[in-house]
């Protein structure tokens, strides 16, 4: 439609990419709130070394660390791009006689 209506290509290319790290970036943030919340919840749960002495070994104690926050929003980042780029790319090509068409 915006190809119909004047737009280039690079705006479009932009529009869709700002879309799908926009769309990344609000999925990331829950996901990594998420697994905190996961990680500080399952800690509170009792397991055994609430009934056995010297149990304590056997909690389970889940920790975010950096590393594995830098390392998933970097994949995070380039399956945005990926999945935001391969459709700038088809509608940035279209035909604007095309895109009306179907619209």
């Amino acid at each position: 439609m915006e190809k119909a209506l004047g737009a280039r290509r690079k705006d479009i290319l932009f529009q869709f990419l700002s879309e799908a790290m926009v769309i990344t970036g609000i999925g990331g943030a829950g996901g990594m709130l998420l697994a905190w919340l996961v990680s500080v919840f399952a800690g509170r749960i009792t397991f055994y070394s609430a009934i056995a002495k010297g149990g304590e070994a056997a909690d389970i104690r889940l920790i975010l660390s950096p590393t594995i926050v830098i390392v998933s929003t970097t994949i995070l980042i380039v399956v945005g791009l990926v999945s935001g780029m391969v459709p700038a790319l088809k509608a940035s090509r279209l035909n604007p006689i095309d895109a009306l068409r179907y619209e």
